[in-house]
């Protein structure tokens, strides 16, 4: 087995883990090791993950990474900045005038591409795909060998390149895991890059009907809630 063997693919296929030879402390030796030690929390219920708190990580882990979402920001500026992506004519008209209705007339530029390799000067580090920009807070969706699926954010800034889909990351023994969550920080975790090509073809689409998906289920949850305190006066 060799990393070729493990960062372009699916980690939940790899049925024989095989032999690897690779200097004991290096890069690869890491990533070996932490994709045969047993999965996490392997076998546990849902529900006892999530009752899970605090927990430190005794082992080194290799996870995939099947979704990175922001969550800065709100789930309907997402969807409207993918579906600018996707399509620069869907851009929305009052995001490209003034907010002061009675302020001077003005013209507007749209900009429907930038140069992710020049420095936009104003210190933030999600424009051009570093997780954990500042004041920027990401959610992972990772997956383990055995298929189990949990979650992870960073606390701090991460000079990290916006993860593709499948692309592997090693958690560290010590960092600490409470209810589903990893608690991710520079130190405790090592990106090591690889994608699942097939999972990013139409990416921005998939992506696009993950937070449509996750909105509409958060709109039916307060629309219930709201039915709720109505029935009760």
């Amino acid at each position: 087995m060799s990393l070729s063997d493990i960062l372009p693919n699916d980690i939940t296929t790899i049925t024989s883990l095989g032999s690897f030879k690779a200097t004991p402390g290096t890069r690869e030796n890491t990533i070996y090791q932490a994709l045969c030690n047993v999965p996490w929390l392997d076998g546990l219920g849902r529900a006892q993950i999530i009752e899970t708190k605090m927990l430190a990580v005794d082992r080194d882990l290799l996870f995939q990474i099947m979704m990175v979402e922001n969550i800065s920001k709100s789930k309907v500026t997402q969807i409207d900045d993918m579906k600018t992506t996707i399509d620069p004519r869907n851009q929305r008209v009052d995001r490209l005038h003034n907010s002061n209705p009675n302020g001077p007339s003005k013209k507007y530029k749209v900009i429907n591409e930038v140069n992710i390799e020049e420095d936009d000067g104003n210190g933030s580090t999600e424009s051009n795909g570093v997780i954990g920009g500042e004041k920027v807070m990401y959610k992972l969706t990772l997956q383990s060998r055995s298929g189990q699926i949990f979650y992870a954010i960073n606390l701090k800034p991460i000079s990290w390149p916006l993860a593709v889909l499948g692309s592997k990351i090693v958690i560290k023994k010590g960092t600490k895991f409470s209810r589903g969550m990893f608690l991710l920080a520079e130190d405790n975790a090592i990106f090591v890059g690889g994608m699942v090509k097939k999972w990013n073809e139409d990416k921005d689409l998939k992506i696009l009907e993950y937070l449509e998906t996750k909105a509409n289920k958060e709109n039916e949850r307060l629309q219930a809630l709201k039915d709720s305190r109505k029935r009760k006066r």
